[in-house]
């Protein structure tokens, strides 16, 4: 059997409405980039360490991120698990932490500004992008 993930969150989504958690006057809808601020919630789906499927859902207005794993097999043993959650707002503020990117970035800061500095001065290479 396999496990499909528009299932996933249409059973989360039925578990919340029977929870009440998502009870309010404005539908629960998933924000495109640039949209901040209009709604509350962003969702968003992944694969786990294991290679289970996740719900990952932000609170944009609380800053708390809780994921959510969905359990596949017989009608007996499929279901949902709360994985965890957390106040993320001083994540944001943070520049480096475990990172394993091929470019430092302070690399990266100290090219952009160069990059940037160049274009102010007209001295930019116009084919710099390519």
């Amino acid at each position: 059997m396999t496990f499909h993930v528009r299932d996933f969150v249409l059973g989360l989504a039925c578990a919340a409405a029977v929870a009440g958690w998502f009870v309010r006057p404005e539908p629960v809808r998933a924000l495109e980039p640039g949209d901040a601020n209009t709604g509350e919630f962003v969702m968003t789906t992944g694969t786990g360490k294991y290679g289970g499927p996740l719900l990952f859902v932000l609170n944009t207005k609380s800053k708390v991120l809780a994921v959510y794993e969905a359990e596949g097999g017989t009608p007996a043993t499929r279901g949902i698990t709360w994985v965890g959650a957390r106040k993320i707002e001083y994540d944001m503020y943070t520049t480096l932490l475990h990172d394993k990117s091929e470019t430092s970035y302070s690399e990266l800061k100290a090219k952009f500004l160069e990059e940037q500095s160049k274009q102010l001065t007209g001295q930019g290479d116009s084919d710099s992008n390519k």
